[in-house]
């Protein structure tokens, strides 16, 4: 199947996410909202680009509540764009650190590195929601 996914994000000239549960199974951005998603038994997820490159990030142990996706968007003159779309991994849920690989629509490039979900770098994207992307972290004994 990953195959077919890396070709349809070239055919469609888009990036594309799909998640892969400790259970064996598969849900991609085009079958479901990634807020829809169940948390629990979050394995991997897997980033396709239009040029043919993919980015995974997860492994074999329980990633639940670690992963997360988005999308650094903007609107100019009514017009929306996505200047790059994230995917996640937290390395530390007790301060937030994570890696990340973006493909950076400007670009058109696959970027990785290493930022926090609670004061995002990359994009000054500032705070990410654990609320809204599905991931945990306990900062000062706060839950995010």
């Amino acid at each position: 199947m990953r195959h077919f996914d890396s070709l349809r994000a070239r055919l469609y000239r888009h990036p594309y996410w799909v998640v892969k549960y400790m259970n064996g199974l598969t849900i991609s951005e085009r079958q479901l909202d990634w807020a829809l998603l169940p948390l629990d038994g979050r394995k991997t997820v897997r980033l396709y680009c239009p040029n043919g490159q993919a980015a995974e990030l997860g492994s074999d142990v329980d990633a639940s509540y670690r992963l997360f996706q988005f999308k650094v968007g903007r609107i100019m003159g009514g017009e929306r764009s996505t200047l790059a779309h994230v995917i996640g991994l937290i390395t530390d849920q007790t301060t937030g650190d994570c890696t990340y690989a973006a493909w950076d629509c400007m670009a058109q490039r696959l970027i990785t590195g290493e930022d926090n979900v609670l004061d995002m770098q990359y994009h000054q994207t500032g705070k990410l929601s654990g609320d809204v992307l599905g991931f945990r972290v306990a900062s000062k004994g706060v839950d995010y």
